[in-house]
């Protein structure tokens, strides 16, 4: 909590990385205009499914975290973010083609913040 409140107070553009705090706090993270990664290993919990459930479809990104995260026994690879994306495509009911374009359109949204 103190460090969302120290960005939003800073007006900073930031991404929560492989959020795991509590869904309240998320909410204010969301109100404070930040955004979140979501990776391999958070759509195989159910505190990552639940902060996935309630995050708006234009604040998420994707990245693996590799070579923390892990893709089965082996590091995660940039490839790994499909199993996110088809996750995302069965949480959110969309296509994988308009998951896809959405979270690139989220990932050029995020370079242009503050440009």
């Amino acid at each position: 909590k103190e460090v969302i409140n120290r960005l939003k107070l800073a007006s900073a553009r930031a991404v929560l990385h492989w959020y795991s705090g509590p869904l309240e706090t998320a909410d204010d993270a969301l109100a404070a205009g930040l955004w979140f990664s979501v990776n391999p290993s958070m759509i195989r919990t159910p505190k990552g499914q639940a902060l996935i459930s309630r995050l708006p479809h234009d604040r998420v990104l994707c990245e693996t975290d590799g070579p923390y995260c892990k893709a089965g026994s082996r590091p995660a690879l940039p490839s790994d973010v499909r199993s996110v994306a088809l996750y995302l495509s069965h949480a959110w009911q969309m296509s994988k083609d308009e998951v896809a374009d959405g979270l690139a359109a989220n990932a050029r949204a995020f370079q242009r913040l503050d440009s």
